[in-house]
């Protein structure tokens, strides 16, 4: 029965020990994955900006071109 005893206990020890180690980690997650949400985010609209701007140059290209 001691062996049983002594086996939850270690059990319950490393539970906590891998709980503690992943919130010690959890911050650092967090921040990568804002950083690479961020940067997502901003290569989405340097895209879509990009878009817009040759769909303009575009529509000015015709636009010389009918009127000259």
């Amino acid at each position: 029965m001691g062996a049983v005893n002594e086996t939850l206990s270690d059990m319950a020890y490393n539970e906590n020990k891998v709980r503690d180690g992943l919130e010690q980690l959890l911050p650092y997650v967090d921040s990568v994955v804002s950083q690479y949400g961020n940067a997502t985010t901003l290569l989405s609209m340097q895209i879509s900006l990009g878009n817009h701007i040759a769909r303009a140059l575009d529509t000015l290209s015709v636009t010389r071109l009918l009127i000259f």
